[in-house]
C-alpha cells in the first residue's frame, strides 16, 4: 500500500507537522493552499492512491483565512493519514 524504494517499507508511523515561521501570505490564502498542498500532493504519492473520505478542522486566530488545520484522510487503498499544519508555531516537526 505504501511505496517501496528510497523511502521504505510499511506503514507511516512518524507524526509530522508543517508549519511556518513568518506571517507574510496570510492575508492572501489560508494554510491549507500554502502549506498542506504539498503534504497532500505527497499523500498521493506515497500511498499511490485517490481519497476516499477527507475530514477537516481549521481555525482562523489571526487572519480572514485559515491558520491552523488538522487534515484527516482514508485513501481508497485503506491507508490512513494525517495532517497537521499552522503558522501559529514556528518549528517544522
Amino acid at each position: 500500500m505504501i511505496k517501496v524504494g528510497v523511502i521504505g517499507v510499511g506503514t507511516m508511523g512518524k507524526h509530522h507537522a508543517r508549519v511556518y515561521a513568518g506571517l507574510s501570505d496570510v492575508e492572501l490564502v489560508g494554510v491549507v493552499i500554502d502549506l498542506a498542498t504539498h503534504d497532500i500532493d505527497l499523500i498521493r504519492y506515497l500511498t499511490n492512491s485517490g481519497f476516499k473520505k477527507i475530514y477537516s478542522l481549521t481555525s482562523k486566530n489571526i487572519s480572514k483565512n485559515e491558520n491552523f488545520a488538522i487534515l484527516s484522510f482514508e485513501m481508497k487503498n485503506g491507508v490512513l493519514t494525517h495532517i497537521t499544519t499552522n503558522w501559529l508555531t514556528p518549528f517544522k516537526i
